[in-house]
């Protein structure tokens, strides 16, 4: 859910920045306001056309891995599932652990250049720009890195290879444990 409200945002700001890109006026309108920017007395050495592909590049790149990370887990998804259906205790093939880290690996970077690409948008304003929204959101990861649930016994989950007889019994135990919570 959350590869697909990222990629729908990302993809409406492909559009706009294209537009951008393309619109004379929009980048003189750029340009001048980056000339202004009192960290960066002539602009800079990149007109606005240039920050704006940049910015299209970054966003782009984001797109492709947050698609390939949806993908990575619907198929991890079909190997717990074909598994279960052919031998609920056999262990899960090591296809599903490549796909899960894979997708795990493509998620973190497609957030990674989703971020980069927001601070990218603000240097179109400027240096100035780009350094007070560099600040912003190394503030909102810094909350957010805080902010990470410990389990309560502090360990990590079970070592070796997972049953999809192991899957099901924990779907099961946490529908059990919200249905108490809910009473």
């Amino acid at each position: 859910m959350a590869v697909t409200f990222l990629a729908a945002i990302v993809t409406v700001t492909l559009a706009a920045l294209a537009d951008l890109v393309f619109d004379e006026d929009k980048i003189a309108v750029l340009d001048d306001s980056a000339a202004g920017d009192p960290l960066v007395a002539d602009g800079g050495a990149l007109p606005a056309r240039g920050k704006a592909a940049a910015v299209l590049c970054v966003q782009l790149l984001s797109i492709i891995l947050l698609t390939q990370s949806a993908r990575l887990y619907v198929h991890a998804s079909f190997y717990c599932r074909s598994v279960a259906l052919r031998d609920p205790d056999s262990p899960l093939p090591a296809h599903f652990n490549t796909a899960l880290q894979r997708g795990q690996l493509t998620f973190m970077l497609g957030l990674r250049t989703f971020y980069l690409s927001i601070m990218l948008a603000f240097w179109l304003l400027g240096a100035l720009s780009l350094l007070l929204a560099a600040l912003a959101i190394l503030a909102v990861l810094a909350v957010m890195d805080l902010a990470v649930p410990v389990p309560p016994d502090g360990q990590p989950g079970p070592a070796g290879p997972v049953t999809a007889r192991e899957v099901e019994a924990a779907r099961a135990e946490l529908s059990q444990a919200r249905h108490r919570n809910q009473a």
